[in-house]
C-alpha cells in the first residue's frame, strides 16, 4: 500500500514528465522498505536496520523520501515492542541520526521544524511500542499468575478429596476391625 502510495503521489509532473530507467533503483529501494516490513515481528532489529539502510540510500542517491517515513515509524515500533530497551534506544538514535541527515541533505527534504518534528513522531512512536511492549508482558505475567492460582486450587482441592478419602478409608477400617472383634468375642462367648 505504502508503495502504491508513493507511485500515485511522485506520478509524473511538469519537473519529471515521464518514468526512466533512473527511476528502477528508487523504485527497488522503496519496495525493499516495504517488503521488510513483513518480516517485523520475527526479526524487529533486522527489518528496522534494513529499512534504516533503505531510506538512508534513497536520500544519499539524491531521491526524496516520501511517505518512506512511515515504513521506518513502523519498523521502529516493533523494535520498541519486542526487543529490548537497549536495542530500542538504538533505534531511537539512528532515527534521529537520519533525520539530521535528511535535513541537512541537498534539495532539503526537511527543514529544522520538520526534522523536529520528525524526531518528535520517532520519539511517540519508541513510546508507544515500549508501552506496548510492557503491557503485553504484564499481561503474560497476569496470565501466568491466574494458571498458577487455578493450578494451586486444584492442588488444594485434590489435597481435600485425598484428606476425605483418608478419613473415610480409617473409618472403614476401624469399624470393620470392631466388627470382626465383636464377632469373634461373641464367638468365643457362644463357643464357650
Amino acid at each position: 500500500v505504502l508503495a502504491a502510495v508513493e507511485l500515485v503521489a511522485s506520478g509524473p509532473t511538469r519537473l519529471a514528465p515521464l518514468y526512466g530507467p533512473a527511476h528502477v533503483w528508487p523504485w527497488l529501494l522503496r519496495i525493499g522498505c516495504c517488503l521488510a516490513l513483513a518480516v517485523r515481528r520475527r526479526y524487529p532489529i533486522l527489518s528496522f536496520a534494513a529499512i534504516l539502510i533503505l531510506t538512508s540510500s534513497l536520500k544519499i542517491a539524491g531521491y526524496q523520501n516520501g511517505v518512506m517515513f512511515f515504513p521506518l515509524l513502523i519498523g521502529l515500533y516493533a523494535v520498541a515492542s519486542y526487543t529490548t530497551t537497549r536495542w530500542l534506544v538504538s533505534a531511537v538514535i539512528a532515527s534521529y541520526a537520519q533525520a539530521a541527515l535528511i535535513a541537512n541533505s541537498k534539495p532539503s527534504e526537511l527543514t529544522g521544524a520538520g526534522a523536529v518534528w520528525a524526531c518528535t513522531f520517532v520519539t511517540a512512536t519508541a513510546i508507544a511500542g515500549y508501552v506496548s511492549r510492557r503491557d503485553r508482558h504484564r499481561r503474560t505475567i497476569d496470565l501466568a499468575e491466574r494458571e498458577n492460582a487455578v493450578d494451586a486450587q486444584s492442588r488444594r482441592a485434590l489435597l481435600v478429596i485425598t484428606t476425605e478419602r483418608l478419613r473415610i478409608a480409617d473409618e472403614l477400617s476401624t469399624i470393620i476391625t470392631r466388627s470382626i472383634h465383636t464377632i469373634a468375642d461373641e464367638a468365643g462367648t457362644g463357643s464357650q
